[in-house]
């Protein structure tokens, strides 16, 4: 009888081992380390979060997630100098892909477009944004000034083939208005049809949160919370924070101007 009574609180411990304990001893420390920073995060007890980054950058010095966690997370995030020196400092031990990529954004973030593209240009990095869908080779050579290498990346990232006017039209269709904006950037320069492009999606509507106003709206919000930057990757930070600016103002000029034109037009 006493054997039967004991039973059920054996069971509850193993379920508790099981289901607690044992995913705790097999999280690997470096990994532990990233959910106690965020955990304090979420806590909004950055300092202690800051803590843990650092813990885990010096104390596994060979795990890649670690310098990428620090690099996007440290709440010092206006100390662009420091987080990059981590972040490449990460990439020479480990000569990491993924770490090797951020340097890489970085640098077109910063402006050193030939020091951008001699990453973002390697094939394995071209792998590694292929395989994860990150958009950033047509705006790599928008900022570079080469449109039609602009427009080759654009139309490859979507998978549509550029000779198939069909493919062409039921890509730009299905688009959202922020997918569209680097068309529309790019058929303004060259004098293509972009506000054709533009009408694809509505100016406004009552209806929906995809219209360009809306996106309009966004922009507006995404530069209001800018944080400058106190420190450049190579010194001065003018050149980066007015890099910064300028994204999203060149945005919000052709997005205003495209919904005057199609507001009058409607």
């Amino acid at each position: 009888m006493n054997k039967l009574l004991f039973l059920p609180g054996i069971l509850f411990l193993f379920v508790i081992f099981f289901r607690v304990i044992l995913p705790l001893i097999k999280t690997p420390a470096w990994k532990r380390a990233l959910n106690s920073a965020r955990y304090e995060r979420v806590q909004k007890n950055m300092e202690k979060s800051d803590r843990y980054l650092t813990l885990a950058v010096n104390k596994y010095p060979n795990e890649p997630a670690v310098y990428l966690e620090y690099y996007l997370n440290h709440s010092e995030s206006q100390d662009l100098f420091s987080r990059f020196e981590t972040l490449h400092k990460g990439w020479e031990l480990t000569k990491d892909t993924a770490l090797e990529f951020f340097i890489g954004s970085v640098y077109l973030e910063e402006g050193d477009f030939e020091k951008a593209a001699a990453i973002l240009e390697k094939p394995e990095i071209v792998d590694y944004t292929s395989s994860r869908h990150i958009f950033i080779h047509p705006l790599l050579y928008m900022d570079m000034g080469d449109y039609d290498k602009a427009l080759e990346e654009y139309w490859k990232f979507h998978g549509v083939n550029p000779a198939n006017e069909a493919e062409i039209q039921a890509a730009i269709s299905s688009q959202s208005a922020q997918d569209l904006l680097p068309l529309v950037m790019i058929q303004r320069s060259t004098g293509g049809p972009w506000l054709e492009t533009m009408k694809n999606v509505p100016a406004k509507s009552m209806h929906s949160d995809m219209s360009w106003t809306d996106y309009e709206k966004q922009l507006k919000e995404q530069l209001k919370n800018l944080k400058p930057a106190k420190t450049g990757i190579f010194g001065s930070p003018e050149r980066f924070n007015a890099r910064r600016k300028k994204f999203y103002n060149e945005r919000l000029d052709i997005v205003k101007e495209g919904i005057v034109k199609l507001t009058v037009e409607g």
